[in-house]
Order: C-alpha cells, then structure tokens, then sequence
C-alpha cells in the first residue's frame, strides 16, 4: 500500500491524503496536481485516481506517461498482442475512454500546452524502426506536427 499526500506550498497545509492500494508503479501526477495516474507493474493497465477524494474515477489500457496541460488526455503506452508485439502510443480521453490520437511506437512527453490538450511528444518507432520523430499533437485541430526538421537536400555549402 502507497499514499499520496497534496500538500499546498505556500502554507504547508495538508490538502488531503489518500491511501492508495494496489502494486502501482511509476506514478503520474497531474498539473494541477488533482488527479494521478497508478500504472500496474506490468504496464497494461492505469487507474485515474482523484487526490481530493480518493476515488479512482477511470482505468485505461497501457502505460500512462503523462497527463495534458488541461487533464483531460493521458499520455500512454501498451505493448502490442500477438506474435511480434509493437508498441503503441496513444493520446486518450481517460474519462470516456476515448482514444484520440495513436500511432505505432513508444512516446515520450517532452512538453503540453498549460491548460489545452496539445502535447509534443518523441515517438520512437518500435524493434527494427528507425529514428525517433518528434511530433506536435494537436487533438482539438485534429492535426499531427512533424518538428524534424526534413533531411538536406543539393549540394552541401562550401565555405
């Protein structure tokens, strides 16, 4: 058993305190600190607990990596099925488990957008892919960002 603690900075006042049960590993909090993210050990589940009042308001499958600037999208990862399992990310409304986004590898945060929904991300592809590409995902627009630079093309500069 593992707890968490809220505890406001400025007064040292104890917000709240909640028991958590269970194997979780890797711990996520969110921004504002209201709600966390309890991975199982083996990174297939996650359960979304409210730190206010202890309750788990949600599950969602794989690996949470990172909550969105507002807290309504989780950051995940879940090993593929089958065979020859591949990673796979995915942006997902935790609440109504909703994927948004997803896409074949593994992703880390690198940054959200404080309060919105858009998160930069490296997305590495997985066994046997190639280079890790950083991508902007923006769910309201719906659109996914390439950051990387394309490779040169024509003659190099001389100097």
């Amino acid at each position: 058993m593992s707890e968490a603690v809220r505890i406001k900075l400025s007064s040292g006042r104890v917000l709240s305190h909640v028991d958590c049960t269970g194997a979780a590993t890797a711990p996520v909090l969110s921004h504002d600190a209201r709600y966390l993210a309890e991975n199982d050990e083996g990174g297939r589940t996650a359960a979304i607990r409210d730190l206010a009042t202890g309750e788990v308001l949600g599950h969602v499958a794989g690996s949470v990596a990172a909550f969105s600037g507002d807290d309504r999208l989780v950051l995940t990862n879940a090993a593929g099925t089958g065979t020859a399992p591949a990673p796979r990310a995915a942006l997902v409304d935790w609440r109504w488990d909703r994927t948004v986004w997803a896409d074949a590898g593994s992703a880390r945060p690198l940054a959200v957008r404080p309060g919105g929904r858009d998160v930069v991300l490296s997305l590495s592809p997985g066994p046997g892919g190639g280079e890790p590409c950083t991508l902007l995902v923006t769910p309201n627009g719906g659109g996914v960002l390439d950051l990387d630079p394309p490779p040169p093309t024509g003659r190099p500069l001389q100097g």
